[in-house]
């Protein structure tokens, strides 16, 4: 699981499950850590499991070599995946809210005769 944190102050404490990582385009980090390569580095360096919290050695991280774009491209490959994520956001409050309205409409359409 990743997300963005917004407004987080140093210092900063993280558990052993969890890294915290500062970045100047915290958009296009989050949508890299969505991606398929980035399931597979876990799947092969991630030890633990049988429902115990995987471990990944701060040494792996050092030594992995990860290519990555400019920083303009960084830039607008974040700023497309964060406004899709946002779209998604958006619809999910649209069709929860579509739902409850439907819920209403049924409730007072078939009103119990008791």
């Amino acid at each position: 699981k990743h997300a963005i944190i917004k407004n987080l102050k140093l210092p900063a404490v993280h558990g052993g499950f969890m890294i915290a990582i500062q970045s100047d385009q915290p958009r296009f980090l989050n949508a890299s850590m969505s991606s398929s390569w980035y399931y597979k580095f876990l799947n092969q360096n991630v030890a633990g499991g049988n429902g115990a919290i995987g471990n990944l050695k701060a040494s792996i991280l050092e030594e992995y070599k990860i290519l990555v774009p400019n920083i303009q491209e960084q830039k607008k490959i974040g700023d497309y995946f964060g406004n899709l994520d946002d779209l998604i956001q958006n619809h999910k409050e649209q069709l929860k809210k579509l739902n409850q309205i439907k819920k209403a409409y049924l409730s007072k359409l078939f009103v119990s005769q008791d």
